[in-house]
């Protein structure tokens, strides 16, 4: 029974891994284009590393920069947060499970070992 449970809270952490990490990629598309789209509401021009002058997204509205400010302000939070979640994973990885999944990740390391901590 202990096995059974410990698989399928493995699969959840799993799963939990998947969701975490696509919804931070979805984010960090979201969340420039929720500011330029304010930026745009806004009147404010929108110029790309100070080169290019990207084109706005939607006319001038006042109520609508004040609803992608909030639009923004919230996708960013989440992102933040998301971030804060795959840190306190690798920190689990490293400090709880003590496997070698951070060290598979810096530059130069090799896979080691029998494949042990895979996702």
């Amino acid at each position: 029974m202990l096995v059974l449970l410990m698989r399928i809270l493995c699969l959840l952490g799993q799963l939990g891994l998947l969701l975490v990490c696509m919804l931070r990629l979805l984010l960090f598309f979201l969340v420039p284009i929720a500011g330029w789209a304010h930026s745009s509401a806004a009147g404010f021009p929108v110029v790309w590393f100070g080169i290019i002058h990207l084109p706005d997204l939607v006319g001038p509205d006042k109520q609508l920069a004040e609803t992608l400010t909030d639009v923004h302000a919230a996708l960013a939070y989440t992102m933040a947060g998301l971030v804060a979640l795959h840190v306190a994973g690798a920190l689990q990885h490293r400090f709880i499970l003590k496997d070698n999944i951070v060290q598979r990740m810096l530059p130069g390391s090799r896979p080691q070992g029998n494949g042990e901590g895979r996702a």
